[in-house]
């Protein structure tokens, strides 16, 4: 019996959003492609429908914030992951493949894969 600390509703949502998490990640890889080949249109719009995912996962979320705002330092990452997203909205809407490739990489994925390193973690070590 893993992650006796949570129960079956709770081990499942985390399961959900983690392969989200994982899923997001290898979609980030295809936005990077589209900027790089210079197909801003395709990169934007997947881009935006990955984003338009954690929609329902904001920061409002009960079961996030039970999870993962119990504990200072993991829901500072939290709100540090939304803000992130928020950002990463703008992405879209700037000038150049080159400036969208550069904040996807340097400034969204990054933060991305931080918030999804605590999550497996999390959900490893319960």
């Amino acid at each position: 019996m893993r992650h006796m600390l949570l129960d079956q509703a709770e081990q499942d949502f985390l399961k959900q959003y983690l392969g989200y998490l994982e899923t997001v990640e290898e979609g980030i890889a295809s936005v990077a492609y589209f900027y790089r080949e210079g197909l801003d249109e395709n990169g934007d719009r997947l881009l935006q429908q990955m984003l338009d995912g954690f929609t329902p996962l904001a920061e409002g979320n009960v079961t996030l914030m039970h999870l993962f705002g119990q504990k200072a330092d993991r829901g500072a990452e939290m709100d540090a992951f939304h803000e992130k997203l928020g950002e990463a909205r703008a992405i879209p809407d700037m000038d150049s493949a080159t400036w969208k490739l550069s904040a996807l990489t340097m400034d969204f994925l990054p933060g991305f894969q931080r918030w999804r390193i605590i999550v497996d973690h999390f959900y490893r070590n319960l």
